[in-house]
């Protein structure tokens, strides 16, 4: 054991270098199991995550609500469709009301469009006088 002596002695730079080797490899165990239970609590949280999603994809697929506090019992069923027809009457709106013609749209562009609609009460000229 006398000829190892000299060789643990300039062990980086440390004098007694088997307890400084066992206290640092005693810090890194104790790191490693800290960094374990960390590991364990982030996978149970990625977990729940994964089953919230799962949750959400489930409700949106059955037509429910995605915020919370918002389930399938505070929607009416024809809620959709309603949002729907809302945004397809604003669509029709903005095209109304930007004045360039388009090829579908009758004669007299979105004018013609409002005659169309009001033909019925008879708030417009007939088609004849129109044209």
């Amino acid at each position: 054991g006398a000829a190892l002596a000299p060789a643990e002695a300039s062990f980086a730079g440390v004098p007694a270098g088997r307890a400084h080797s066992e206290d640092l490899l005693q810090t890194l165990q104790s790191r490693l199991m800290e960094q374990e239970e960390r590991l364990a609590r982030l996978e149970g949280q990625l977990a729940a995550q994964g089953e919230r999603l799962d949750r959400a994809e489930a409700r949106l697929s059955q037509g429910q609500a995605l915020s919370a506090g918002q389930g399938a019992a505070d929607r009416t069923p024809g809620e959709y469709q309603l949002w729907v027809k809302i945004l397809h009457l604003g669509q029709v709106l903005s095209r109304a009301l930007d004045g360039r013609p388009r090829p579908w749209e009758p004669a007299g562009g979105p004018q013609g469009l409002h005659c169309m609609a009001e033909d019925a009460a008879g708030a417009c000229p007939r088609r004849a006088d129109r044209k």
